[in-house]
């Protein structure tokens, strides 16, 4: 139905990919994979019109086309859904659904109640119908955004429907009913190209796995032949060590904690929540999405306001009203969301990394600041061309590093996490694994939320679970489990050891 031949796109030096093709057939759904950087976005964007490539060529049904914007592939039948969210927070649901349709309208006197049943429509269709059409997208969280963005790529009825790490920000439950959605859309005839990091939503739903690695194409596997560990081979090149597990058990004899929160209160009528983190500890947070999690991270660490409770670190206690109080007192905080609340994407890798440094500091230490900037990087494994290059033109793992590398600069005694490996690739996560266990050898407290139960499971010496704001439950040792962690999400009891 479409090919792709030699598709090459160079942004000065940096190719991002070079000579890559590849075949789309009618009702199939291929999973493009790859490490952060190996240049599946680009492909994706080249495919929607979003980008123009500097060489290669795209046919559809045999016949040679060329998008010189995205409305020449959604003409051609080809629907994109990106990483970064397109909607317009200030229209209505069914506005931004509908906004494809409406290109070419402006003059034209439009049915509103048609379009709004025909978003209504959509939504049920995608198991929606809890979402008000006329509700403004502003109103709405990101997960529910992330489908107003999927139904509005699906408006037009597309040949082919991309979606750029479209479940990265979706809970388990959520992923499966997209996924369900992506297999009943190819019972229809519909083709996806899904871009995902998570291993499992390639391996249940794709009928193969095209892979990338550094901008050019590294293989692809068959349904029959996607495991995790050939998939990971063909990303990185390399096998990649088998995953370690806490070697705590028990954080009792771990001497005094060097984080207390007790009957802290996120909201003035919510329930209150107690926790210890210890020196060298790695504490899983964990807990379905809207359970809490960020919101507590955030009061800890002074974004939203405590309403009661004591907080202490290092034994001394502490009351931060802002971020600025809660750094000095020896708090850090990497965010959910990196782009939005970790960096400033259209500076350099040398500001980012001193964001928060006084203005004097910028002004009369800027030697030191490059030579500190160039240091963090090559210790955290940034891999950039220069830290005066754009915090842009890094891959996600790459960014997420910074973040990390800056909340380090202030030799926290406590670390807060928010979904630290949120769309980033296997390579790059094991690396962030890395340095949080080593933070946690050299005695700092991490404290690390994760809607990832692999994440959980992998890297948490002890895990406690929120459900409904409120922590729920506690699981040491041969508790942590899927099961236990699933029960206690859902306000169930953990099972008896």
């Amino acid at each position: 139905m479409i090919a792709l031949s030699g598709i090459t796109k160079r942004y000065g030096a940096v190719t991002a990919l070079d000579d890559v093709s590849l075949s789309i057939e009618p009702g199939e759904v291929i999973a493009l994979a790859g490490e952060n950087g190996s240049g599946k976005s680009t492909l994706a964007k080249v495919l929607s019109g979003v980008v123009v490539p500097d060489g290669g060529r795209i046919e559809i049904d045999g016949e040679e086309v060329r998008f010189g914007e995205p409305k020449h592939a959604l003409d051609r039948g080809i629907g994109l859904v990106a990483q970064e969210l397109t909607v317009v927070p200030a229209l209505s649901v069914y506005e931004n659904v509908m906004l494809p349709v409406m290109r070419g309208h402006a003059t034209r006197i439009v049915n509103r109640r048609e379009l709004i049943a025909r978003t209504r429509a959509l939504l049920e269709r995608l198991g929606l119908s809890r979402i008000d059409p006329r509700r403004r997208v502003e109103q709405l969280g990101p997960v529910e955004q992330t489908f107003v963005e999927i139904a509005k790529a699906l408006v037009t009825e597309p040949r082919v429907l991309i979606l750029d790490e479209a479940t990265s920000r979706l809970s388990a439950e959520e992923v499966v009913s997209v996924l369900a959605m992506v297999r009943e859309l190819r019972d229809q005839g519909l083709s996806t190209i899904m871009i995902t990091h998570r291993i499992a939503e390639m391996t249940t739903t794709a009928d193969r796995a095209v892979v990338l690695r550094d901008g050019r194409y590294a293989g692809e596997l068959a349904s029959s032949e996607l495991d995790e560990e050939r998939l990971v081979r063909l990303m990185v090149g390399r096998d990649l060590k088998a995953k370690e597990r806490g070697s705590r058990t028990d954080a009792d004899d771990q001497g005094s904690p060097v984080l207390v929160a007790d009957r802290v209160r996120v909201e003035k009528e919510g329930p209150e929540a107690s926790l210890a983190v210890h020196a060298g500890e790695i504490v899983g947070l964990a807990g379905l999405v809207g359970a809490g999690r960020t919101e507590l991270l955030e009061c800890l660490y002074g974004l939203r306001p405590r309403h009661g409770g004591r907080l202490e670190i290092g034994g001394a206690p502490v009351a931060p009203s802002n971020v600025r109080g809660a750094i000095d007192a020896g708090l850090s905080l990497v965010p959910e969301e990196r782009r939005g609340q970790g960096l400033i994407v259209g500076d350099t890798i040398e500001n980012n990394y001193h964001l928060g440094s006084p203005p004097w500091y910028r002004l009369v230490r800027r030697r030191r600041m490059r030579r500190e900037t160039r240091e963090a990087i090559a210790r955290f494994g940034v891999k950039a061309r220069d830290v005066l290059a754009g915090v842009s033109t890094l891959s996600g793992g790459n960014q997420q590093k910074v973040v990390i590398a800056r909340s380090l600069s202030s030799s926290p005694r406590v670390l807060l996490l928010d979904e630290p490996t949120r769309g980033v690739d296997v390579g790059a996560r094991e690396e962030i694994y890395d340095i949080v266990r080593e933070q946690a050898r050299s005695g700092m407290g991490v404290l690390l939320a994760s809607s990832d139960m692999t994440e959980i499971l992998g890297v948490a010496d002890r895990v406690l679970v929120m459900h409904e704001h409120a922590i729920v439950g506690e699981l040491r040792g041969d508790e942590i489990t899927e099961d236990n962690i699933g029960l206690l999400s859902a306000g169930g009891r953990k099972e008896a050891s």
